[in-house]
């Protein structure tokens, strides 16, 4: 039995949202919709398919500007809804803090411990 799901991935900017899907090893592909079990569909700006067999997890634009993520995650293989998401969310997290860095001019330090990634702004006086 087919079912959609849509998850807000806050994301307002597409090239961005392309941009950590690439950093995480997905390739874009320009279609304009997705399949989900029997001959079920959902309308998408573009996708991603994990891995060969999988069902695609579509991406589209929401009415307030931010994308979401669509997908029949029954049949998606090779991801989890909410590990996609929390990938995604960290990468964003990251550059926004960064582009902050850039523009107040602080130091920006990056290190990964304990699989947590920690940017550390600092700022001579």
């Amino acid at each position: 039995m087919s079912h959609f799901t849509t998850v807000q991935v806050q994301i307002k900017q597409e090239v961005q949202l392309k941009e950590y899907l690439s950093a995480l090893g997905y390739t874009i592909q320009n279609v304009t919709q997705i399949r989900g079990y029997g001959s079920t569909q959902q309308d998408v700006a573009f996708a991603i398919t994990p891995v060969a067999g999988s069902y695609p997890i579509g991406f589209r634009e929401t009415k307030k500007g931010n994308f979401e993520m669509v997908a029949d995650w029954w049949g998606v293989k090779g991801v989890k809804e909410k590990e996609l998401e929390v990938q995604l969310k960290k990468l964003h997290a990251a550059k926004q803090a960064k582009q902050f860095a850039h523009v107040n001019r602080f130091q920006v330090k990056q290190k990964v411990q304990d699989g947590q990634t920690i940017i550390t702004l600092t700022r001579n006086v």
